[in-house]
Order: C-alpha cells, then sequence, then structure tokens
C-alpha cells in the first residue's frame, strides 16, 4: 500500500498592481473540503470509495490533499495516480474565488514585502514564537495548534532564532547593501 500527498497553494492574482501574494484562505477552504469528506463516509457505507483526505499543512495559505485510500500493489495502480491528481487540483479549485489559483511549487516571493492577502506585517517580537523580520505569524495555520508550536518548539531546542540565509546573486542591479 501506498499513496502520494500534494501541497497545494493558493494565490491571488491583483493584475491592477501586477502582483500576486498567498491567500490565507487555507482554514475556511479546509472546513467546506473536509465537509465533503463527511459526505463521501456516508458514501463509503454504501459501497463508494472517499476518493480524497484533506488536511492542514504549516502556512494559512497551504492545503494538502491525498488520495482517500492508499493505491494498491498492482502495477495497474499506477495508472490511476496521475488521473486522481488531477481531479483533487480541480476539486480544490471549484473552492477558489475569482483571482485565484493553487500551485504546487514554492511561492517564489515568500518572505518578501506584502507578500499576503489579506496583507500581514511579520513580527519580529519578543513574545512570539518565531519572531521572524521576514514571515508573519499570523501566516502560520492557526486552525491546529501543531504548527504555532512547531515554531516555538524548533526554536526553543535550537536556542536561538532560526536563520535560514540565501546567498544573493550580486549583478549591476543588486543594491548594495543588498537589505
Amino acid at each position: 500500500k501506498w499513496g502520494d500527498e500534494i501541497e497545494y497553494t493558493v494565490v491571488k492574482f491583483d493584475h491592477e498592481h501586477k502582483k500576486v501574494r498567498v491567500s490565507c484562505r487555507a482554514e475556511e477552504l479546509l472546513s467546506r473540503l473536509q465537509a465533503q469528506e463527511e459526505v463521501d463516509k456516508v458514501n463509503a457505507l454504501v459501497g463508494t470509495v472517499n476518493h480524497f483526505l484533506w488536511r492542514p499543512e504549516f502556512a494559512a495559505y497551504m492545503v494538502e490533499g491525498t488520495p482517500g485510500v492508499p493505491y494498491g500493489g498492482l502495477l495497474a495502480c499506477f495508472n490511476v495516480v496521475e488521473a486522481n491528481m488531477v481531479v483533487r487540483r480541480k476539486e480544490v479549485q471549484k473552492m477558489l474565488k475569482k483571482g485565484e489559483t493553487v500551485l504546487s511549487i514554492s511561492f517564489p516571493a515568500l518572505g518578501s514585502p506584502d507578500f499576503t492577502s489579506p496583507s500581514m506585517k511579520p513580527t519580529p517580537r519578543e513574545e512570539g514564537p518565531g519572531r521572524s523580520i521576514f514571515w508573519p505569524e499570523d501566516a502560520v495555520f492557526c486552525g491546529h495548534p501543531r504548527f504555532k508550536n512547531l515554531v516555538k518548539n524548533i526554536r526553543g531546542r535550537r536556542g536561538e532564532k532560526i536563520a535560514i540565509n540565501v546567498p544573493i546573486f550580486r549583478d549591476k542591479n543588486t543594491p548594495n547593501p543588498y537589505i
């Protein structure tokens, strides 16, 4: 038995300002997607298979989709994986607002100014779990306590602020100092 999972990032296009932001609506989307799971459970009693499961992810703009049941061990099971992925994407896309879509790749503007919708500011205050100068704590999924506790516990074990630095490609257009 085996399966797959796809983490969908919900994004919102602002065509007027030519900007794309992550859309922090995962909790709302999950409540609707998981309500369908409950209907599917009832259908399972009469022999209909639950095709998808939807779960929260770390960020308030992400949802995780998995097959409703594990795939089997036959080679023929490989033939249904892609079709299940396509239908899962369509299922979440049906719930989106105008100007929204889902990505299954990393959002390239994470941590840049004004990358969330609604707009959220980073919260580097001392009492917050992350204390990031780039990441707003409100962008962490608040529908389950494990995600905020994850940040707090990682920082607690390290004994210092989490620092993930990516080298900056410097060319003639790169301001100096960069930040």
